[in-house]
Protein backbone atom coordinates (compact mmCIF):
# COMPACT_ATOMS: atom_id res chain seq x y z
CA UNK A 1 0.00 0.00 0.00
CA UNK A 2 2.79 2.28 0.70
CA UNK A 3 4.25 1.69 -2.71
CA UNK A 4 0.01 3.21 -4.18
CA UNK A 5 0.54 5.58 -1.77
CA UNK A 6 3.49 6.97 -2.93
CA UNK A 7 2.77 6.97 -6.78
CA UNK A 8 -0.66 8.80 -5.82
CA UNK A 9 1.29 11.17 -4.13
CA UNK A 10 4.06 12.06 -6.82
CA UNK A 11 1.28 12.11 -9.15
CA UNK A 12 -0.39 15.05 -7.23
CA UNK A 13 2.69 17.06 -6.33
CA UNK A 14 3.83 17.09 -10.41
CA UNK A 15 0.31 18.31 -11.46
CA UNK A 16 0.54 20.56 -8.03
CA UNK A 17 -2.72 19.65 -6.92
CA UNK A 18 -2.09 18.45 -3.33
CA UNK A 19 -3.27 21.74 -1.81
CA UNK A 20 -6.50 21.61 -4.16
CA UNK A 21 -7.29 18.03 -3.40
CA UNK A 22 -5.93 18.16 0.15
CA UNK A 23 -9.05 20.78 0.99
CA UNK A 24 -11.62 18.93 -1.46
CA UNK A 25 -10.96 15.92 1.48
CA UNK A 26 -11.63 17.53 3.88
CA UNK A 27 -14.86 18.77 3.40
CA UNK A 28 -16.34 15.42 3.07
CA UNK A 29 -18.14 14.09 5.61
CA UNK A 30 -19.14 10.58 5.07
CA UNK A 31 -17.15 7.51 4.66
CA UNK A 32 -18.92 6.20 1.55
CA UNK A 33 -18.12 10.04 -0.09
CA UNK A 34 -14.70 9.69 1.30
CA UNK A 35 -13.65 6.50 -0.62
CA UNK A 36 -15.95 7.45 -4.37
CA UNK A 37 -13.79 10.66 -3.87
CA UNK A 38 -9.75 8.78 -3.29
CA UNK A 39 -11.57 5.73 -6.31
CA UNK A 40 -12.02 9.11 -8.65
CA UNK A 41 -8.58 10.42 -7.72
CA UNK A 42 -7.08 6.85 -8.18
CA UNK A 43 -8.29 7.19 -11.42
CA UNK A 44 -7.97 9.92 -12.74
CA UNK A 45 -4.34 9.91 -12.25
CA UNK A 46 -4.11 5.97 -13.51
CA UNK A 47 -2.53 5.13 -10.21
CA UNK A 48 -2.33 1.05 -10.77
CA UNK A 49 -3.68 -0.90 -7.91
CA UNK A 50 -1.37 -3.15 -7.29
CA UNK A 51 -1.94 -7.12 -7.15
CA UNK A 52 1.09 -9.19 -5.28
CA UNK A 53 0.07 -12.85 -4.03
CA UNK A 54 1.09 -15.99 -3.92
CA UNK A 55 -1.23 -19.32 -5.45
CA UNK A 56 -0.63 -22.53 -4.84
CA UNK A 57 2.57 -23.84 -6.65
CA UNK A 58 4.04 -27.83 -6.95
CA UNK A 59 7.60 -25.97 -7.15
CA UNK A 60 6.57 -23.79 -3.83
CA UNK A 61 5.36 -26.74 -2.10
CA UNK A 62 8.49 -28.77 -2.90
CA UNK A 63 10.85 -25.69 -1.44
CA UNK A 64 9.52 -25.89 1.90
CA UNK A 65 9.49 -29.53 2.18
CA UNK A 66 13.11 -29.58 1.44
CA UNK A 67 13.18 -27.32 4.10
CA UNK A 68 11.48 -29.36 6.80
CA UNK A 69 13.55 -32.30 5.00
CA UNK A 70 16.54 -30.24 6.19
CA UNK A 71 14.98 -29.75 9.58
CA UNK A 72 14.16 -32.55 10.52
CA UNK A 73 17.81 -34.29 10.03
CA UNK A 74 19.40 -31.62 11.60
CA UNK A 75 21.48 -31.99 15.00
CA UNK A 76 19.54 -28.72 16.38
CA UNK A 77 16.09 -30.33 15.70
CA UNK A 78 13.06 -27.97 16.05
CA UNK A 79 9.88 -30.01 15.74
CA UNK A 80 7.91 -26.66 15.85
CA UNK A 81 9.47 -25.58 13.08
CA UNK A 82 9.68 -28.32 11.09
CA UNK A 83 6.27 -29.27 11.32
CA UNK A 84 5.52 -25.61 10.56
CA UNK A 85 7.76 -26.16 7.09
CA UNK A 86 5.81 -29.02 5.94
CA UNK A 87 2.31 -27.24 6.98
CA UNK A 88 3.65 -24.51 4.48
CA UNK A 89 4.50 -27.40 1.86
CA UNK A 90 0.73 -28.62 2.30
CA UNK A 91 -0.33 -25.03 2.07
CA UNK A 92 1.09 -24.66 -0.92
CA UNK A 93 0.60 -28.15 -2.40
CA UNK A 94 -1.95 -28.34 -5.77
CA UNK A 95 -5.26 -29.58 -4.43
CA UNK A 96 -5.47 -33.37 -5.23
CA UNK A 97 -1.69 -33.25 -6.31
CA UNK A 98 1.21 -35.77 -5.86
CA UNK A 99 3.13 -32.86 -4.18
CA UNK A 100 0.25 -32.95 -1.37
CA UNK A 101 0.28 -36.44 -0.40
CA UNK A 102 4.07 -36.43 0.34
CA UNK A 103 3.91 -33.49 2.17
CA UNK A 104 1.28 -35.06 4.76
CA UNK A 105 3.53 -38.08 4.51
CA UNK A 106 6.67 -36.07 5.47
CA UNK A 107 4.28 -34.43 8.28
CA UNK A 108 3.23 -37.81 9.97
CA UNK A 109 6.87 -38.55 9.89
CA UNK A 110 7.55 -35.31 12.18
CA UNK A 111 4.55 -35.49 14.18
CA UNK A 112 5.50 -39.21 15.02
CA UNK A 113 8.51 -38.52 16.34
CA UNK A 114 6.44 -35.26 18.74
CA UNK A 115 4.32 -37.89 20.35
CA UNK A 116 1.63 -36.39 18.89
CA UNK A 117 0.46 -39.91 17.44
CA UNK A 118 -3.67 -39.24 16.53
CA UNK A 119 -2.35 -36.14 14.68
CA UNK A 120 0.44 -38.67 12.86
CA UNK A 121 -2.77 -41.30 12.14
CA UNK A 122 -4.42 -38.52 10.49
CA UNK A 123 -1.95 -37.29 8.19
CA UNK A 124 -1.04 -40.66 7.21
CA UNK A 125 -4.94 -41.33 6.39
CA UNK A 126 -4.23 -38.38 3.78
CA UNK A 127 -1.68 -38.97 2.31
CA UNK A 128 -2.88 -42.73 1.60
CA UNK A 129 -6.55 -41.31 -0.08
CA UNK A 130 -4.59 -39.17 -1.86
CA UNK A 131 -2.61 -42.39 -3.80
CA UNK A 132 0.80 -41.65 -1.91
CA UNK A 133 3.19 -43.86 -3.93
CA UNK A 134 2.85 -47.37 -4.11
CA UNK A 135 6.17 -48.25 -3.82
CA UNK A 136 6.54 -46.34 -0.10
CA UNK A 137 2.62 -46.71 0.76
CA UNK A 138 4.59 -49.46 3.10
CA UNK A 139 6.27 -46.89 5.68
CA UNK A 140 2.77 -45.29 6.49
CA UNK A 141 1.52 -48.39 7.38
CA UNK A 142 4.24 -49.48 8.90
CA UNK A 143 4.17 -46.07 10.88
CA UNK A 144 0.15 -46.24 11.69
CA UNK A 145 0.99 -49.82 13.49
CA UNK A 146 3.92 -48.04 15.80
CA UNK A 147 0.77 -44.98 16.35
CA UNK A 148 -1.44 -47.92 17.57
CA UNK A 149 0.57 -49.69 19.74
CA UNK A 150 1.88 -45.92 21.35
CA UNK A 151 -1.59 -45.45 21.91
CA UNK A 152 -1.81 -48.91 23.58
CA UNK A 153 -4.27 -50.64 20.73
CA UNK A 154 -1.80 -53.75 20.67
CA UNK A 155 -4.79 -55.70 21.77
CA UNK A 156 -7.26 -54.36 19.33
CA UNK A 157 -7.86 -56.14 15.65
CA UNK A 158 -7.33 -52.43 14.82
CA UNK A 159 -3.97 -53.02 14.87
CA UNK A 160 -3.91 -56.92 13.68
CA UNK A 161 -5.43 -55.18 10.36
CA UNK A 162 -2.93 -52.64 10.18
CA UNK A 163 -0.53 -54.64 9.94
CA UNK A 164 -1.88 -57.31 7.60
CA UNK A 165 -2.15 -53.75 5.14
CA UNK A 166 1.30 -53.29 5.66
CA UNK A 167 2.19 -56.78 4.21
CA UNK A 168 0.22 -56.37 1.38
CA UNK A 169 2.24 -53.47 0.53
CA UNK A 170 5.66 -54.76 1.48
CA UNK A 171 6.00 -56.32 -1.71
CA UNK A 172 5.63 -53.48 -3.51
CA UNK A 173 8.93 -51.62 -1.72
CA UNK A 174 12.39 -51.62 -3.71
CA UNK A 175 14.52 -54.44 -2.13
CA UNK A 176 17.32 -52.90 -1.79
CA UNK A 177 15.87 -49.62 0.21
CA UNK A 178 17.95 -49.70 3.69
CA UNK A 179 14.68 -49.51 5.32
CA UNK A 180 13.06 -52.71 4.13
CA UNK A 181 15.10 -54.34 7.03
CA UNK A 182 13.68 -52.18 9.75
CA UNK A 183 9.96 -52.29 7.97
CA UNK A 184 10.03 -55.58 7.91
CA UNK A 185 11.23 -56.55 11.73
CA UNK A 186 7.99 -53.63 12.85
CA UNK A 187 5.51 -55.67 11.61
CA UNK A 188 7.01 -59.21 12.44
CA UNK A 189 7.74 -58.15 16.44
CA UNK A 190 6.51 -54.76 16.47
CA UNK A 191 6.42 -54.88 20.55
CA UNK A 192 9.52 -55.62 20.66
CA UNK A 193 10.73 -52.89 18.14
CA UNK A 194 8.76 -50.21 19.41
CA UNK A 195 9.51 -48.41 22.44
CA UNK A 196 6.42 -47.61 24.39
CA UNK A 197 6.59 -43.62 25.01
CA UNK A 198 3.89 -41.12 26.01
CA UNK A 199 1.77 -39.61 23.67
CA UNK A 200 2.17 -35.80 23.89
CA UNK A 201 -1.21 -34.37 25.26
CA UNK A 202 -1.91 -30.72 24.00
CA UNK A 203 -3.20 -28.50 26.86
CA UNK A 204 -7.04 -27.91 26.55
CA UNK A 205 -7.78 -24.62 27.07
CA UNK A 206 -11.53 -24.74 26.36
CA UNK A 207 -12.23 -27.34 28.82
CA UNK A 208 -11.25 -24.89 31.51
CA UNK A 209 -13.97 -22.49 30.55
CA UNK A 210 -16.15 -20.83 33.46
CA UNK A 211 -19.73 -20.37 32.75
CA UNK A 212 -21.73 -17.34 34.46
CA UNK A 213 -24.48 -18.53 36.40
CA UNK A 214 -26.41 -15.21 37.09
CA UNK A 215 -26.82 -14.27 33.65
CA UNK A 216 -27.48 -10.32 32.65
CA UNK A 217 -31.33 -9.66 31.04
CA UNK A 218 -30.05 -7.38 28.49
CA UNK A 219 -26.29 -7.91 27.81
CA UNK A 220 -25.47 -11.79 26.59
CA UNK A 221 -22.88 -12.93 28.03
CA UNK A 222 -22.57 -11.42 31.10
CA UNK A 223 -22.87 -11.41 34.47
CA UNK A 224 -25.79 -9.60 35.80
CA UNK A 225 -23.28 -8.03 38.91
CA UNK A 226 -23.06 -5.89 35.80
CA UNK A 227 -25.13 -2.62 33.67
CA UNK A 228 -24.58 -0.67 30.54
CA UNK A 229 -25.12 3.42 31.29
CA UNK A 230 -24.49 6.17 29.13
CA UNK A 231 -23.51 9.79 30.02
CA UNK A 232 -21.73 12.63 27.98
CA UNK A 233 -18.74 12.06 29.92
CA UNK A 234 -18.13 8.66 29.54
CA UNK A 235 -20.15 7.81 26.76
CA UNK A 236 -21.08 4.44 27.34
CA UNK A 237 -19.58 2.60 30.32
CA UNK A 238 -19.87 -0.37 32.85
CA UNK A 239 -21.35 0.27 36.43
CA UNK A 240 -21.24 -2.79 39.45
CA UNK A 241 -24.94 -3.19 40.31
CA UNK A 242 -23.85 -4.93 43.51
CA UNK A 243 -20.10 -5.22 45.47
CA UNK A 244 -17.96 -7.75 43.24
CA UNK A 245 -15.34 -10.16 45.00
CA UNK A 246 -11.99 -10.24 43.54
CA UNK A 247 -12.73 -13.76 41.01
CA UNK A 248 -15.51 -13.48 40.16
CA UNK A 249 -16.40 -14.13 36.32
CA UNK A 250 -18.30 -10.98 34.79
CA UNK A 251 -18.63 -11.98 31.36
CA UNK A 252 -17.83 -14.85 29.11
CA UNK A 253 -18.53 -13.58 25.10
CA UNK A 254 -17.16 -15.21 22.07
CA UNK A 255 -15.97 -12.44 19.49
CA UNK A 256 -17.80 -11.49 16.86
CA UNK A 257 -14.47 -12.20 14.12
CA UNK A 258 -11.53 -12.72 14.10
CA UNK A 259 -8.10 -12.70 12.44
CA UNK A 260 -4.77 -14.39 13.07
CA UNK A 261 -1.75 -12.65 13.05
CA UNK A 262 0.40 -13.76 9.97
CA UNK A 263 2.75 -15.27 12.12
CA UNK A 264 0.25 -17.57 13.40
CA UNK A 265 -1.25 -18.88 9.51
CA UNK A 266 0.62 -22.43 9.50
CA UNK A 267 0.84 -22.90 13.09
CA UNK A 268 -3.18 -22.22 14.22
CA UNK A 269 -6.53 -22.89 12.32
CA UNK A 270 -7.88 -19.58 11.06
CA UNK A 271 -11.65 -20.23 12.53
CA UNK A 272 -11.23 -21.23 16.16
CA UNK A 273 -7.61 -20.18 16.48
CA UNK A 274 -6.55 -23.69 18.07
CA UNK A 275 -3.40 -23.96 17.84
CA UNK A 276 -2.72 -27.60 16.10
CA UNK A 277 0.34 -29.25 14.03
CA UNK A 278 -2.42 -30.90 11.62
CA UNK A 279 -3.78 -27.87 9.74
CA UNK A 280 -5.78 -28.54 6.21
CA UNK A 281 -5.39 -26.18 3.99
CA UNK A 282 -8.19 -23.95 1.75
CA UNK A 283 -8.52 -25.59 -1.83
CA UNK A 284 -7.83 -22.80 -3.39
CA UNK A 285 -5.69 -20.28 -1.01
CA UNK A 286 -2.61 -20.20 0.78
CA UNK A 287 -3.03 -18.85 3.99
CA UNK A 288 -5.66 -19.72 5.75
CA UNK A 289 -5.55 -23.39 7.29
CA UNK A 290 -7.90 -24.84 9.51
CA UNK A 291 -7.55 -27.89 12.41
CA UNK A 292 -10.56 -30.26 10.77
CA UNK A 293 -12.92 -30.18 8.47
CA UNK A 294 -15.83 -28.92 10.46
CA UNK A 295 -14.06 -24.99 11.04
CA UNK A 296 -13.05 -25.65 7.46
CA UNK A 297 -16.82 -25.47 6.62
CA UNK A 298 -18.07 -23.12 9.23
CA UNK A 299 -15.55 -20.27 7.86
CA UNK A 300 -17.11 -21.27 4.05
CA UNK A 301 -19.87 -20.43 4.85
CA UNK A 302 -19.56 -17.27 6.74
CA UNK A 303 -17.02 -15.85 4.53
CA UNK A 304 -14.53 -17.27 3.52
CA UNK A 305 -16.10 -18.39 0.05
CA UNK A 306 -15.95 -14.55 -0.55
CA UNK A 307 -11.98 -13.69 0.99
CA UNK A 308 -11.11 -16.84 -0.37
CA UNK A 309 -9.51 -14.39 -3.58
CA UNK A 310 -8.80 -11.64 -1.69
CA UNK A 311 -6.83 -12.33 1.42
CA UNK A 312 -4.13 -13.00 -0.84
CA UNK A 313 -3.85 -9.75 -2.28
CA UNK A 314 -4.49 -8.06 1.10
CA UNK A 315 -1.18 -9.96 2.67
CA UNK A 316 0.81 -8.94 -0.70
CA UNK A 317 0.61 -5.31 -0.37
CA UNK A 318 1.43 -5.49 3.54
CA UNK A 319 -1.70 -5.14 4.96
CA UNK A 320 -2.37 -6.51 8.75
CA UNK A 321 -5.00 -7.25 10.70
CA UNK A 322 -6.84 -3.90 10.23
CA UNK A 323 -6.85 -4.89 6.66
CA UNK A 324 -8.14 -8.13 7.11
CA UNK A 325 -10.48 -7.63 9.75
CA UNK A 326 -12.39 -4.52 7.60
CA UNK A 327 -13.17 -7.25 4.82
CA UNK A 328 -14.31 -10.30 6.92
CA UNK A 329 -16.59 -7.30 9.04
CA UNK A 330 -17.85 -6.25 5.67
CA UNK A 331 -18.33 -9.98 4.14
CA UNK A 332 -20.37 -11.00 7.58
CA UNK A 333 -22.24 -7.96 7.45
CA UNK A 334 -23.92 -8.73 4.17
CA UNK A 335 -24.34 -12.25 4.60
CA UNK A 336 -26.35 -11.54 8.00
CA UNK A 337 -28.21 -8.98 6.29
CA UNK A 338 -28.51 -11.14 3.17
CA UNK A 339 -28.88 -8.61 0.55
CA UNK A 340 -27.76 -4.51 0.13
CA UNK A 341 -30.75 -3.30 0.52
CA UNK A 342 -31.37 -4.99 4.18
CA UNK A 343 -28.29 -3.94 5.38
CA UNK A 344 -28.41 -0.16 4.26
CA UNK A 345 -32.15 -0.67 6.15
CA UNK A 346 -30.25 -1.89 9.48
CA UNK A 347 -27.73 0.55 9.29
CA UNK A 348 -30.14 3.81 8.95
CA UNK A 349 -32.12 2.82 11.98
CA UNK A 350 -28.64 3.01 13.61
CA UNK A 351 -27.87 6.29 12.38
CA UNK A 352 -31.42 7.60 13.35
CA UNK A 353 -31.32 6.08 16.45
CA UNK A 354 -32.38 8.26 19.65
CA UNK A 355 -30.91 6.28 22.16
CA UNK A 356 -27.39 6.56 22.55
CA UNK A 357 -27.08 3.43 25.39
CA UNK A 358 -29.43 0.96 23.25
CA UNK A 359 -28.20 1.60 19.91
CA UNK A 360 -26.92 -1.44 18.83
CA UNK A 361 -29.10 -3.60 20.46
CA UNK A 362 -31.04 -6.27 18.58
CA UNK A 363 -34.88 -7.06 19.86
CA UNK A 364 -33.70 -5.43 23.61
CA UNK A 365 -30.28 -6.54 23.91
CA UNK A 366 -26.93 -6.37 23.67
CA UNK A 367 -25.84 -9.34 21.34
CA UNK A 368 -22.05 -9.57 20.55
CA UNK A 369 -23.17 -11.96 17.61
CA UNK A 370 -25.07 -9.40 15.52
CA UNK A 371 -23.46 -6.57 13.20
CA UNK A 372 -25.19 -3.56 14.67
CA UNK A 373 -23.23 -3.97 17.90
CA UNK A 374 -19.98 -3.69 15.47
CA UNK A 375 -21.30 -0.80 13.49
CA UNK A 376 -22.04 1.03 16.74
CA UNK A 377 -18.75 0.60 17.93
CA UNK A 378 -16.87 4.06 18.59
CA UNK A 379 -14.51 5.42 15.78
CA UNK A 380 -13.28 8.69 16.31
CA UNK A 381 -13.54 10.47 13.18
CA UNK A 382 -13.64 13.68 14.28
CA UNK A 383 -10.28 13.46 15.71
CA UNK A 384 -8.35 12.43 13.31
CA UNK A 385 -6.14 14.00 10.77
CA UNK A 386 -6.57 14.28 6.80
CA UNK A 387 -3.66 12.12 5.91
CA UNK A 388 -4.91 9.57 9.16
CA UNK A 389 -8.84 9.66 7.08
CA UNK A 390 -6.69 9.13 3.52
CA UNK A 391 -4.89 6.71 4.52
CA UNK A 392 -7.81 4.31 5.63
CA UNK A 393 -9.84 5.18 2.46
CA UNK A 394 -6.84 4.43 0.60
CA UNK A 395 -6.91 0.97 2.01
CA UNK A 396 -10.48 0.76 1.90
CA UNK A 397 -10.45 1.32 -2.15
CA UNK A 398 -8.66 -1.45 -2.23
CA UNK A 399 -10.03 -4.00 -0.67
CA UNK A 400 -13.44 -2.84 -2.28
CA UNK A 401 -11.47 -3.21 -5.67
CA UNK A 402 -10.37 -6.44 -4.83
CA UNK A 403 -13.07 -7.80 -4.04
CA UNK A 404 -15.23 -6.26 -6.96
CA UNK A 405 -12.84 -7.77 -9.68
CA UNK A 406 -11.87 -10.73 -7.73
CA UNK A 407 -14.66 -12.11 -5.86
CA UNK A 408 -18.79 -12.95 -6.96
CA UNK A 409 -19.14 -10.53 -4.12
CA UNK A 410 -21.40 -7.77 -5.98
CA UNK A 411 -23.26 -11.29 -7.99
CA UNK A 412 -20.59 -11.92 -10.04
CA UNK A 413 -16.80 -10.72 -10.97
CA UNK A 414 -16.99 -6.87 -11.54
CA UNK A 415 -14.66 -5.22 -14.88
CA UNK A 416 -12.06 -3.44 -13.11
CA UNK A 417 -12.45 -0.56 -14.38
CA UNK A 418 -12.45 1.86 -11.86
CA UNK A 419 -14.94 4.50 -13.31
CA UNK A 420 -17.72 1.91 -13.61
CA UNK A 421 -17.10 0.72 -9.49
CA UNK A 422 -17.11 4.95 -9.03
CA UNK A 423 -20.70 4.65 -9.97
CA UNK A 424 -21.65 1.29 -8.46
CA UNK A 425 -23.84 2.62 -5.62
CA UNK A 426 -23.09 -1.10 -3.99
CA UNK A 427 -19.34 -0.94 -4.21
CA UNK A 428 -18.89 2.60 -2.67
CA UNK A 429 -21.66 1.63 -0.28
CA UNK A 430 -19.47 -1.24 0.70
CA UNK A 431 -16.42 0.58 0.56
CA UNK A 432 -17.65 3.08 3.25
CA UNK A 433 -18.24 0.35 5.43
CA UNK A 434 -14.83 -0.82 5.01
CA UNK A 435 -13.57 2.34 5.44
CA UNK A 436 -15.66 2.25 8.91
CA UNK A 437 -14.00 -0.48 9.85
CA UNK A 438 -10.89 1.25 9.33
CA UNK A 439 -11.31 3.46 12.03
CA UNK A 440 -13.56 0.95 14.48
CA UNK A 441 -10.72 -1.35 15.04
CA UNK A 442 -7.71 0.65 16.02
CA UNK A 443 -9.97 1.54 19.11
CA UNK A 444 -11.42 -1.40 19.96
CA UNK A 445 -10.41 -4.92 18.83
CA UNK A 446 -8.74 -6.91 21.79
CA UNK A 447 -5.54 -9.36 21.62
CA UNK A 448 -6.13 -13.09 21.95
CA UNK A 449 -3.31 -14.84 23.30
CA UNK A 450 -1.89 -18.03 24.48
CA UNK A 451 -0.66 -19.50 27.45
CA UNK A 452 2.59 -17.92 28.13
CA UNK A 453 5.41 -18.24 31.50
CA UNK A 454 5.80 -15.06 31.44
CA UNK A 455 2.58 -12.58 32.05
CA UNK A 456 4.85 -9.82 30.50
CA UNK A 457 5.56 -11.00 27.10
CA UNK A 458 2.10 -13.06 26.02
CA UNK A 459 2.20 -15.02 22.92
CA UNK A 460 -0.33 -13.16 20.89
CA UNK A 461 -2.16 -15.56 18.26
CA UNK A 462 -4.87 -13.14 17.10
CA UNK A 463 -6.71 -9.55 16.84
CA UNK A 464 -10.48 -10.03 17.86
CA UNK A 465 -13.46 -7.77 18.17
CA UNK A 466 -15.95 -8.19 21.21
CA UNK A 467 -18.72 -5.46 21.20
CA UNK A 468 -19.32 -5.82 25.39
CA UNK A 469 -15.81 -5.75 26.23
CA UNK A 470 -14.98 -2.32 24.03
CA UNK A 471 -17.65 -0.56 26.03
CA UNK A 472 -15.26 -0.58 29.39
CA UNK A 473 -13.41 2.89 29.82
CA UNK A 474 -9.85 2.30 30.66
CA UNK A 475 -7.92 2.66 33.81
CA UNK A 476 -4.02 1.75 33.88
CA UNK A 477 -4.40 0.18 36.89
CA UNK A 478 -7.77 -2.31 36.02
CA UNK A 479 -9.84 -4.09 38.20
CA UNK A 480 -10.34 -6.63 35.70
CA UNK A 481 -8.82 -8.82 33.43
CA UNK A 482 -8.96 -10.71 30.34
CA UNK A 483 -8.26 -14.64 29.74
CA UNK A 484 -8.93 -16.70 26.63
CA UNK A 485 -10.17 -19.91 26.01
CA UNK A 486 -10.14 -20.07 21.99
CA UNK A 487 -12.61 -17.61 20.21
CA UNK A 488 -14.02 -17.00 23.43
CA UNK A 489 -12.87 -14.74 26.58
CA UNK A 490 -13.80 -14.58 30.31
CA UNK A 491 -13.70 -11.18 32.27
CA UNK A 492 -12.78 -11.59 35.55
CA UNK A 493 -12.92 -9.49 38.56
CA UNK A 494 -9.31 -8.89 40.11
CA UNK A 495 -9.80 -6.30 42.82
CA UNK A 496 -12.77 -5.55 44.80
CA UNK A 497 -15.54 -3.59 43.32
CA UNK A 498 -18.25 -1.26 44.84
CA UNK A 499 -21.75 -1.68 43.92
CA UNK A 500 -22.43 1.41 41.53
CA UNK A 501 -18.75 1.55 40.56
CA UNK A 502 -17.64 2.51 36.70
CA UNK A 503 -15.42 -1.01 36.49
CA UNK A 504 -12.21 0.16 34.17
CA UNK A 505 -10.65 -2.66 31.75
CA UNK A 506 -6.77 -1.84 30.25
CA UNK A 507 -6.29 -0.79 26.84
CA UNK A 508 -2.63 -2.67 27.10
CA UNK A 509 -0.92 0.18 28.99
CA UNK A 510 -0.09 -1.12 32.51
CA UNK A 511 1.58 1.77 35.28
CA UNK A 512 3.40 -1.82 36.21
CA UNK A 513 5.42 -1.89 32.74
CA UNK A 514 4.87 1.53 31.25
CA UNK A 515 5.96 5.15 32.23
CA UNK A 516 3.32 7.68 32.48
CA UNK A 517 4.37 9.67 29.57
CA UNK A 518 4.57 6.40 27.33
CA UNK A 519 1.39 5.78 28.35
CA UNK A 520 -0.07 9.00 28.04
CA UNK A 521 1.31 9.22 24.19
CA UNK A 522 0.39 5.73 23.39
CA UNK A 523 -2.91 6.22 24.38
CA UNK A 524 -3.53 8.84 22.92
CA UNK A 525 -1.89 8.23 19.70
CA UNK A 526 -4.58 4.82 19.22
CA UNK A 527 -7.61 5.93 21.52
CA UNK A 528 -7.90 9.71 21.13
CA UNK A 529 -8.01 10.05 24.37
CA UNK A 530 -5.58 11.45 27.60
CA UNK A 531 -6.22 9.19 30.39
CA UNK A 532 -6.94 11.00 33.77
CA UNK A 533 -7.38 7.83 36.21
CA UNK A 534 -5.23 8.01 39.59
CA UNK A 535 -2.21 6.39 38.52
CA UNK A 536 -1.36 8.82 35.85
CA UNK A 537 -2.55 12.04 38.45
CA UNK A 538 -0.24 10.64 41.01
CA UNK A 539 2.55 9.09 38.46
CA UNK A 540 2.95 5.34 40.10
CA UNK A 541 5.90 4.56 39.34
CA UNK A 542 6.37 1.40 37.34
CA UNK A 543 7.51 -1.90 38.95
CA UNK A 544 11.05 -2.17 38.54
CA UNK A 545 11.40 1.33 39.80
CA UNK A 546 9.37 0.50 43.36
CA UNK A 547 11.59 1.20 46.48
CA UNK A 548 12.95 -1.77 47.62
CA UNK A 549 11.37 -3.88 50.61
CA UNK A 550 14.27 -3.34 52.45
CA UNK A 551 15.12 0.31 51.90
CA UNK A 552 11.99 2.80 52.06
CA UNK A 553 11.66 6.43 52.21
CA UNK A 554 9.11 8.31 55.09
CA UNK A 555 7.88 11.30 55.09
CA UNK A 556 8.44 13.78 57.96
CA UNK A 557 8.75 12.03 61.75
CA UNK A 558 7.17 13.35 64.67
CA UNK A 559 6.89 16.87 63.13
CA UNK A 560 10.85 17.11 63.31
CA UNK A 561 12.57 19.11 60.71
CA UNK A 562 13.40 16.75 58.49
CA UNK A 563 12.76 16.15 54.73
CA UNK A 564 12.63 12.28 55.16
CA UNK A 565 13.63 9.15 57.08
CA UNK A 566 15.29 5.82 55.47
CA UNK A 567 14.09 2.81 57.10
CA UNK A 568 16.83 0.23 57.18
CA UNK A 569 16.19 -3.47 58.13
CA UNK A 570 19.01 -5.31 59.38
CA UNK A 571 20.01 -7.96 57.73
CA UNK A 572 21.97 -10.04 60.78
CA UNK A 573 20.06 -12.67 62.30
CA UNK A 574 18.52 -11.35 65.27
CA UNK A 575 15.36 -10.29 65.51
CA UNK A 576 14.14 -7.83 62.45
CA UNK A 577 12.01 -5.87 65.26
CA UNK A 578 14.77 -4.91 67.42
CA UNK A 579 17.37 -3.80 64.87
CA UNK A 580 14.71 -1.66 63.14
CA UNK A 581 16.89 2.04 63.16
CA UNK A 582 15.56 5.31 61.27
CA UNK A 583 18.55 6.73 59.92
CA UNK A 584 17.95 10.55 60.11
CA UNK A 585 19.07 12.61 56.69
CA UNK A 586 19.98 16.16 57.15
CA UNK A 587 17.97 18.54 54.89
Amino acid sequence: MEQILENLSEKLKNANEHEKRNKEYSSISTDEERVKFTMGLIHEHNVQLLMKFEEKSASQSVLYRNEGNKLFTSHNLSLNKTIEMYTKSIAFAPISSKELSIAYANRSAALFTARLYNACLLDIGRALTLNYEQRLRVKLYARRVKCLIMLKKKSDTEVDKAIEEARMWLDKMDMNNPKRSVIEETLTNPEKIVTIETEFVKWEEEKYCPNIHDKNQEIIGASSAVELRYSDEFGKHILATRDIKPGEVLALEECYTSVLIPEKFYTNCSYCLTQTWSLIPCDACVTVLYCNDECKNAAWEEFHDIECKVIGSLVGVGMNNLGLMSLRLAVKALKEAKSFNNLKLLIDLADNAKDPRTNGFTDGKLDDTKYISVYTLARNTEKRSIPDLFGRSLNAVYIVYMLATRSKMFGKVLNNNLENLVNNQFVTFIGGLIMRHQQIIPSNVHSIAEENKIPTDPNERAAALMPFYSLFNHTCDPPVTRVSFGRKMALYAVYPIKKGEQIFDNYGMHYALHPKNYRLSRLYQQFRFVCNCRSCIEDWPTFPNVPSFWVQRLANVNNEKLNYAMVKFSKSTTSWRSELKLKIIPK
